[in-house]
């Protein structure tokens, strides 16, 4: 899946994962874009759901050789 020309995924695009404590919004593309940490009302750790160039995010993927 890709970003919209834009920079953000439809929110169709993602998934909740989380532990009764908290939660993060996984895109399709493995990447966690938000997250509050430790709990549901704490402040948001990676937000760029809202903000793609300041709001952080956290992804692994792999590298493309060229």
């Amino acid at each position: 899946m890709r970003r919209n020309l834009n920079g953000y995924l439809p929110i169709d695009q993602y998934g909740m994962i989380g532990n009764l404590r908290t939660a993060a919004l996984v895109g399709m593309d493995g990447s966690i874009d938000f997250m509050c940490w430790p709990e549901f009302d704490s402040p948001s750790v990676f937000c760029r759901l809202l903000d793609k160039d300041k709001g952080g995010h956290f992804s692994i993927t792999p590298t493309c050789d060229k």
